[in-house]
């Protein structure tokens, strides 16, 4: 049997150090406004800071991921560490769910129960400090990196042919792009923050605060559904598209000469940006294996964006094991 090869996490070191920036930032954000929260009796400030409370979480173990990302693949790992962002991302997701109903109930509660009067100012502080370290943060990471690919070449062996290529895109992978929409929702709940604080300066209305609570908790259970469903997904070895085994049988028939028949496709995703595919092939006789493979390669890669592939080719019948 061939040797695929190690599937391997590329990301440039710089991106690990956008999001160890972005990290400090954040962490040291939550800090503040949860000490601000505290001394101002603001709801808004402690549902933020628990909101960015997740976002460390999820970008130390987007950092992580990054880091043992680059452990070569073992005996008992043949993929490596790459799916320790999804399991990241599936815990987020319902720590995420408990966090909002806290808040929920807390900001229904003093709603109907108010407790004391809120220093707005100390809350307009807070929030401000917060809003300009989170658009320091966006700007850090909305920095785009580079592009590159790289594929490597086809083998195949007595009536089986197996062959996979890597592309990889130094630009915002989906593991930054993630953190990027965490760092985003942070700078517009510090937003919505300072005009709760500026509402409540001029106009006395404490309620602004707990609803303003409700608001960025619904916003944050609407996130950590769409995470759980694609993570979700993910474990269970979904496919990226439900209709995409089909459309890869239909287009190598049409377009790969010398295949008979295509069967046994299964795809998958091993992280969000790394679909992967098997599947199994007859061909005719007069039909070459490598040109075959090679075709088949080049166009899973550039229509479906698919760079890991093993395929089986026989000639004659399959017979299943």
């Amino acid at each position: 049997m061939p040797n695929e090869g190690p599937v391997h996490n590329h990301v440039p070191q710089n991106e690990e150090k956008k999001l160890f920036l972005v990290l400090c930032f954040t962490a040291f954000i939550m800090l503040v406004e949860v000490a601000g929260g505290y001394f101002s009796g603001s709801l808004a400030l402690l549902a933020d800071a628990g909101h960015m409370f997740t976002d460390v979480a999820a970008l130390l173990l987007s950092w992580l991921a990054i880091r043992l990302g680059r452990r070569a693949p073992d005996g008992n790992r043949t993929f490596g560490y790459q799916r320790l962002k999804i399991l990241a991302a599936y815990t987020n997701a319902i720590l995420l769910f408990f966090l909002s109903a806290i808040i929920i109930v807390e900001a229904v509660d003093r709603i109907f129960s108010p407790r004391r009067d809120i220093d707005s100012p100390i809350m307009l502080v807070i929030a401000v400090i917060g809003f300009v370290t989170n658009l320091a943060s966006y700007l850090v990471l909305s920095q785009k990196g580079h592009k590159h690919a790289h594929h490597h070449a086809p083998h195949h062996t007595h009536g089986h042919s197996h062959g996979h290529s890597h592309g990889h895109s130094h630009g915002h992978d989906l593991n930054v792009q993630s953190a990027l929409i965490h760092v985003l929702s942070d700078l517009l709940g510090s937003a919505g923050a300072i005009g709760a604080a500026l509402v409540i300066i001029f106009f006395g209305w404490d309620i602004a605060d707990p609803i303003l609570s409700i608001l960025v908790s619904v916003l944050i259970l609407i996130y950590a559904w769409n995470m759980g469903k694609q993570t979700v997904h993910i474990l269970i070895e979904g496919a990226p598209n439900s209709a995409l085994p089909d459309k890869i049988k239909q287009s190598i028939m049409e377009h790969v000469q010398g295949v008979k028949d295509v069967h046994h496709v299964h795809v998958w995703s091993l992280t969000e940006e790394q679909p992967m595919a098997t599947l199994d092939l007859t061909i005719n006789d007069i039909a070459n294996y490598h040109t075959v493979l090679c075709s088949i390669q080049q166009l899973l890669s550039k229509t479906y964006h698919l760079d890991h592939v093993t395929i089986q080719i026989e000639k004659g019948p399959c017979f299943d094991l």
